[in-house]
């Protein structure tokens, strides 16, 4: 049995660092009701250390534009 939407969108996020984006693309949903289900999931330092250096190029990138 497919465990329900929002019990994979949180096992990602605490398990391997996802960001709403990626858990909304892997578990089907949008990214507000991804973002609803794991906002009160705690994530380490270490997954939020990775998460942000993956989004700093594309935000240096967009600055760069401006």
């Amino acid at each position: 049995m497919k465990p329900d939407k929002h019990v994979e969108a949180r096992r990602l996020r605490r398990d391997e660092g996802k960001s709403v984006k990626e858990i909304a693309k892997l578990v089907g949903c949008s990214k507000s009701s991804a973002s609803m289900w794991v906002r009160d999931t705690e994530l380490t330092l270490e997954q939020k250390t990775e998460l942000a250096n993956h989004y700093k190029p594309n935000q240096q990138l967009a600055t760069q534009k401006l």
